[in-house]
């Protein structure tokens, strides 16, 4: 298992590690079907907690991170 050491901003401002993709099981944008357009994602992790991400406040890798769980192609 690869490690990532991503970090995720949350809509409240606060921060969500992610050591590995295998943690996050769904990624689906809330405020636009788009994804490439939204600006929050709701993501579900395996530990079954699920987090509102602020992608504009989130770093590169995590954006990249967002964007291709979503789209993995």
């Amino acid at each position: 298992m690869k490690t990532l050491d991503v970090t995720f901003t949350l809509t409240d401002g606060s921060q969500v590690e992610i050591q590995s993709l295998e943690d996050i099981i769904e990624v689906r944008p809330l405020d636009d079907d788009d994804y490439m357009d939204a600006e929050v994602f709701e993501v579900t992790l395996k530990d079954g907690n699920t987090y509102e991400v602020d992608y504009v406040e989130s770093d590169g890798n995590a954006r990249t991170i967002l964007w291709q769980a979503v789209d993995p192609d």
